[in-house]
C-alpha cells in the first residue's frame, strides 16, 4: 500500500491542492479508489465508485464453484489491447522507464496474468500454474476492515445485471463510512455513461464538493441506500420506481418473504398449499446446446446484458410457472432456491429467475449457479444475484433449470454436461425463497442533493 501513499502525498504537496482528496474508478480502475482508502492516508475525504470487484473468485472466476468462461475469455482478449499501453512519467526524460516497461509487458502481459489465474486456480485457495498468483491477490476482502476503519464516505453505483452486483450491495455493508448505494438496472456499466434518469458526473460532482471543498458542509447523518424497482414492461429496464431504504435486505424472514415451492405439472405453488404430492422426481437434460445467450451479464464488459427469453432460447428446459399474482407483490434482495439435486457425475445446476407480465411477455431478473459432485442427493442453496422487481397483479414469476450454460459456464467434465434429477414433492419440496420490502418511493434528486 505504499504507492497509493507517495501519489497522495505528491496531490497534496501541489500549490492547487487544499490537501484533500476524493478517489473514484469503475470496476478494476475501482481497486486503486479503494486501495487508496485503505492506505489510511489523511488526505482521503471521499470515494465514488461503480461496479466494483469484491470477490472476484466468486463474482467472475468461479461463482459457484463453475468457470465462468463468458467472462473470463472475453476479459483475457479485452485485456490482451492494454498489455501494449504504458504511460510516461515527469523524471523519465530521456524515456528509458518507458521503454523498460514496454520491454517487460513483452514477457509479463497483463492478459497472461489473467489467463493464468482465470483458467488455471478453480480452487479458492489455490495457486496459478505460471505465476503462482491467488485469488486474494486481485480481492479487496484483505484490505476491508482498513477501509472501514477509515470511515471514509463512498458513494458506490450498482447494476442489477452486472457481474459485480452482489459485490456492490456487500461492500456498501462492510465500509462504515456514511455511504450512499445506488442500484438500477444496469449492465456493467461505465460511469461517464448518462442514463436518463443518472448522470454519474453529476453525482460525481455534487458528492466530491460535499467533501472535498473547503466551505462544504459537513452533514450528520446520510440516507443508506437507492435501487430502481422494475415495473410495467420489465424488459425495457426504464419503468418502475426509485425507492428508499435504510439498508440492503441481505437476507429475508418468512414474514417478509413471498415463498413457493415447486410441484409437479411445471407450476410453483404457495408455500401452504394444501398438498405438494408424493416424492417425485424429474430430469433436467443434459443439453450441450442449453444457454442463457451471448448477451449476458457475464459478457456485458463487452455486450449491454440483454437476455433473450429463455423459453426461446431453450424449448426443452425444465421450467416452472408461477400462477398469476392476484396482488401486486415487491422483490427486493437476492433470492434463494433451496433444493434436492443429484447427478451420476460431477454437474451444476443453473437457475434462472424471469418475471412474465399480463402480457405474456418474459424478462430475465436474475439467476445463480452450483457445482455438484457425483452421489446421492443433495441439497443445495443456490443464492441467486440480487434484484428489484414489483410484480403486477397478473404478472408471473418462471423458474427455469439448466445443467449446462453453454456461452457463459464451462462444463464440469471434459465430456459435456451430465443430467440432474430434481426431487420434488414430499416432506422437503423445492422451494424458491423471495425477498421483499416495501418499496419507500423517492425522487431522484433526493439522492444527492
Amino acid at each position: 500500500m505504499t504507492a497509493p501513499s507517495q501519489l497522495l502525498d505528491w496531490i497534496t504537496a501541489q500549490p492547487w491542492s487544499n490537501g484533500r482528496v476524493g478517489v473514484y474508478g469503475q470496476s478494476f480502475v475501482a481497486l486503486t479508489a479503494y486501495a487508496a482508502i485503505a492506505s489510511r492516508h489523511p488526505a482521503v475525504e471521499a470515494a465514488f465508485v461503480s461496479a466494483t470487484p469484491l470477490d472476484p473468485y466468486a463474482s467472475v472466476g468461479y461463482p459457484g464453484g463453475l468457470y465462468a468462461r463468458g467472462f473470463g475469455e472475453n476479459y483475457i482478449a479485452l485485456t490482451d489491447d492494454l498489455d501494449a499501453v504504458a504511460t510516461p512519467v515527469d523524471d523519465d526524460q530521456d524515456g528509458a522507464q518507458l521503454h523498460a516497461a514496454i520491454a517487460e509487458r513483452k514477457t509479463l502481459t497483463f492478459s497472461g496474468l489473467v489467463a493464468d489465474l482465470f483458467q488455471t486456480t478453480p480452487a479458492r485457495d489455490g495457486r496459478s500454474e505460471r505465476e503462482a498468483q491467488s485469488w486474494s491477490d486481485i480481492s479487496l476482502e484483505p484490505v476491508m476492515d482498513a477501509v472501514a476503519a477509515s470511515e471514509t464516505p463512498v458513494y458506490a453505483i450498482g447494476g442489477w445485471l452486472d457481474i459485480f452486483s452482489d459485490d456492490t450491495v456487500r461492500l456498501n455493508s462492510l465500509s462504515k463510512g456514511q455511504n450512499k448505494l445506488v442500484m438500477r438496472p444496469w449492465h456493467h456499466r461505465l460511469l461517464f455513461a448518462r442514463e436518463h434518469d443518472l448522470d454519474p458526473a453529476t453525482e460525481a460532482r455534487a458528492w466530491f464538493d460535499r467533501w472535498l471543498k473547503d466551505a462544504a458542509p459537513r452533514p450528520e447523518s446520510e440516507p443508506g441506500a437507492f435501487y430502481f424497482q422494475q415495473a410495467g414492461d420489465v424488459g425495457t429496464r426504464q419503468e418502475g420506481t426509485w425507492c428508499k431504504a435504510t439498508g440492503w435486505p441481505e437476507t429475508a424472514t418468512p414474514e417478509t418473504s413471498i415463498r413457493f415451492a415447486p410441484s409437479l405439472g411445471g407450476k410453483l405453488q404457495k408455500i401452504g398449499a394444501p398438498s405438494f404430492g408424493p416424492a417425485e422426481t424429474i430430469t433436467v437434460p443434459a443439453d450441450p446446446e442449453a444457454t442463457s445467450g451471448v448477451n449476458s451479464r457475464w459478457n456485458g464488459v463487452l455486450g449491454n446484458g440483454r437476455y433473450e427469453d429463455l423459453a426461446v432460447l431453450n424449448p426443452q428446459a425444465i421450467r416452472f410457472t408461477s400462477e398469476p399474482f392476484a396482488e401486486k407483490a415487491s422483490i427486493s434482495g437476492a433470492p434463494v432456491l433451496h433444493v434436492t439435486v443429484d447427478s451420476s457425475a460431477a454437474s451444476a445446476v443453473h437457475a434462472f429467475l424471469e418475471y412474465v407480465g399480463p402480457d405474456t411477455k418474459a424478462a430475465y431478473l436474475s439467476e445463480g449457479v452450483s457445482r455438484l459432485v457425483a452421489g446421492a442427493p443433495a441439497v443445495v442453496d443456490i443464492r441467486l444475484l440480487p434484484t428489484a422487481v414489483e410484480v403486477a397483479r397478473g404478472g408471473r414469476l418462471r423458474l427455469t433449470v439448466l445443467a449446462s450454460d453453454r456461452d457463459n459456464f464451462a462444463p464440469e467434465t471434459p465430456t459435456g454436461p451430465s443430467p440432474l434429477t430434481l426431487h420434488l414433492g414430499g416432506g422437503d419440496p423445492p422451494t424458491l425463497l423471495l425477498p421483499s420490502q416495501p418499496c419507500l418511493p423517492v425522487h431522484f434528486g433526493a439522492i444527492s442533493r
